[in-house]
């Protein structure tokens, strides 16, 4: 896509058609040839793939699953999966099924978030706002695990 932005460490895909038990699993392979090309070239892996489903009029029960099953285990490993875009049976199956799975992945005070995001620019927003978060987060915990030691009269 001629406007389309790079992101350092966002995966942003598209399908188009139905996603189906008989495609599922070449989805999943593409991800991994993905993942670790991308692992091999910048020295660590994503942090946030998200699927726009724009054209994807149709989701059956094992796609939602494999989904699922993506979703937790990209949670795993620390990266978030979302699925944007989406619209008709697609979005209502993400909805029911998927939404609450990605709340629970982004930092607390992000969940209410997920909800209100449809857009591949709404989910990069949140990735990044997930790793400036969790980046604190961390900086904190470290600077916490410093013991301070106050010397007086140091002669």
């Amino acid at each position: 896509h001629p406007e389309a932005v790079e992101e350092e460490g966002i995966l942003v895909f598209r399908l188009e058609g139905p996603l189906f038990y008989a495609n599922v699993d070449s989805v999943q392979e593409w991800l991994e040839t993905q993942e670790v090309e991308y692992s091999e070239e910048k020295g660590h892996t994503f942090k946030g793939i998200i699927l726009s489903a724009a054209a994807v009029p149709f989701i059956d029960t094992s796609a939602m699953s494999a989904l699922g099953e993506m979703l937790k285990s990209y949670s795993e490993r620390g990266i978030l999966f979302f699925v944007a875009n989406t619209f008709g049976q697609a979005g209502r199956l993400v909805s029911d099924n998927l939404e609450e799975l990605e709340g629970k992945e982004v930092a607390a005070t992000l969940r209410d978030q997920v909800g209100k995001s449809s857009s591949i620019d709404d989910y990069v927003e949140l990735v990044k706002a997930h790793l400036s978060q969790k980046h604190r987060r961390q900086s904190l915990r470290r600077a916490g695990s410093f013991r301070s030691v106050v010397i007086e009269n140091p002669a």
